[in-house]
């Protein structure tokens, strides 16, 4: 009798919780921009203005709503059992599944670690009893089709990127050493300020096997570089440091991780700043698009449109590279060598 009790309790406190969200969605509610949502709080009323409020959805330093939500959510997967997440997941998806997209993006990105943080996705993914599916899923085909598309699209951004998948593309692209006197990668400066040429190995430049070896390498210590260490160079330094395996679709990561490596960290920095910015995204000129709150909001994007823009944007600072009429083509080779895979 208790647990009966106790579970219709938790069953009322999460369908409080829900609606909630649902409130920003209601009739009177209109979508002002792509993280706004505002509505009417009483009926019209003749000569008389009438009387809005506003929601900003925005993520900004301070807790927004967004966070709040999720907060709730966390509070209340503590109480329940494990056995019972599958099913609260299952209706969270169903709910939020008729929100704007912008909303629905933002929400799923929390949701991917609040409820990955108390079971495992194979969990969420196994199929429900019966009993437990009719109580979960509407009969309607039109929503149990939406919430199939919206469990999918959590999935999507539930996983995250793998650095060796990467790293195929690029130790496609690059040769084993270059001697291109003309690549200005292949040079560095000695401690008087004179050019040194050492070349390139594997995609390794000058300039980054110096910062590795802590002192100004010569051609030797390049065409003598393993693939090992080179590997390792990658992954600390381009991989890792741009916190890249949090970035929910392969593709996006793919072709970040290449540019790191072909245009610099710094150069990647500005390509993805640029990308965010046309895709709605705030940011401004200091703050790092690598972060992790930025890469939440750049998952929170439509996964193609976002790597299209960053591949347009690749070729715009390609062509304005000093040695463009040399490399040119080599590198819109290389750029269109990438190219965007659905993922299963």
């Amino acid at each position: 009798m208790i647990s009966n009790y106790q579970e219709f309790l938790l069953e009322k406190e999460f369908s409080d919780l829900l609606q909630s969200l649902l409130f920003l969605t209601e009739s009177e509610g209109r979508q002002t921009s792509p993280n706004t949502i505002e509505w009417d709080l009483t009926r019209p009323v003749k000569d008389a203005p009438p009387v809005t409020m506003e929601w900003d959805l925005t993520e900004t330093e301070e807790e927004g709503f967004i966070e709040k939500a999720i907060r709730k959510i966390e509070s209340f997967l503590q109480k329940i059992p494990k056995e019972k997440i599958k099913y609260y997941f299952d209706k969270f998806i169903e709910t939020i599944a008729s929100l704007p997209d912008e909303i629905r993006r933002k929400m799923l990105m929390a949701a991917a670690v609040t409820f990955l943080g108390t079971s495992a996705l194979q969990s969420l993914e196994a199929p429900d009893t019966p009993q437990m599916q009719s109580q979960t899923i509407s009969k309607d085909p039109k929503k149990s089709t939406r919430f199939e598309r919206v469990k999918e699209e959590f999935k999507r951004i539930a996983r995250k990127s793998t650095f060796n998948i990467a790293q195929e593309l690029v130790s496609f692209a690059e040769a084993l050493y270059s001697d291109d006197t003309k690549d200005t990668g292949n040079w560095v400066k000695d401690k008087r300020g004179r050019k040194v040429f050492v070349g390139t190995k594997y995609g390794i430049s000058a300039p980054v096997l110096q910062d590795y070896l802590n002192r100004v390498p010569t051609a030797s210590d390049m065409k003598n570089l393993k693939y090992s260490t080179a590997l390792e160079i990658f992954k600390r330094d381009y991989w890792d440091a741009q916190n890249l395996h949090l970035i929910a679709d392969q593709n996006v990561a793919n072709i970040l991780y290449d540019a790191c490596v072909n245009q610099g960290v710094e150069g990647t920095e500005e390509i993805l700043r640029k990308a965010l910015k046309k895709l709605g995204v705030k940011i401004t000129g200091s703050q790092n698009p690598f972060s992790k709150k930025k890469l939440r909001e750049a998952n929170a994007l439509d996964p193609l449109k976002l790597f299209k823009t960053i591949k347009e944007l690749r070729k715009e600072r390609y062509r304005e590279a000093k040695t463009f009429s040399v490399h040119g083509d080599g590198w819109f080779s290389r750029l269109d060598n990438i190219k965007y895979k659905q993922e299963s």
